[in-house]
């Protein structure tokens, strides 16, 4: 994984863990990393200003981090919600797809995805709905 992509997926998580006070081992936990590797991270997050970690080792996105963090996270949630919603993949695929796809998609692309979904999700509930009201109640097997 390339180092921005672990970027953003530090900012996704501490954005989705509240955005203030998140602790490293919950970082760790989240991304299934060592604590250690969580540290040099947020040095590099630090440097680039998108992160504050207070001495006591709770850790605060700043206003640049959160911006960056609500775009990341719309790019994933969005992806995530076309591979459960329309792809119909399990939840664990779906966030495998989000998470690998997240990194490589413009802000553009998003937006275009997530117009989709807006504008076919509803025909496809109502689809799924037209069908299971035509199945034969099972009374009249």
């Amino acid at each position: 994984m390339a180092e921005g992509e672990s970027k953003e997926d530090y900012l996704r998580i501490i954005y989705e863990l509240g955005g203030k006070q998140v602790k490293a081992v919950d970082i760790a936990k989240n991304l299934n990393i060592s604590k250690p590797s969580v540290s040099e991270m947020i040095k590099k997050l630090i440097k680039a200003r998108l992160v504050q970690a207070k001495s006591y080792g709770k850790i605060f996105l700043t206003k640049q981090g959160i911006i960056e963090a609500k775009k990341i996270s719309h790019r994933y949630h969005t992806i995530r919600k076309f591979a459960t919603n329309i792809l119909k993949h399990s939840d664990d695929k779906a966030h495998e797809i989000a998470h690998k796809l997240e990194h490589h998609f413009s802000h553009e692309s998003v937006n275009k995805l997530n117009n989709f979904i807006e504008e076919n999700l509803p025909a496809l509930y109502k689809i799924k709905e037209i069908e299971k009201e035509s199945e034969t109640p099972s009374y009249i097997s």
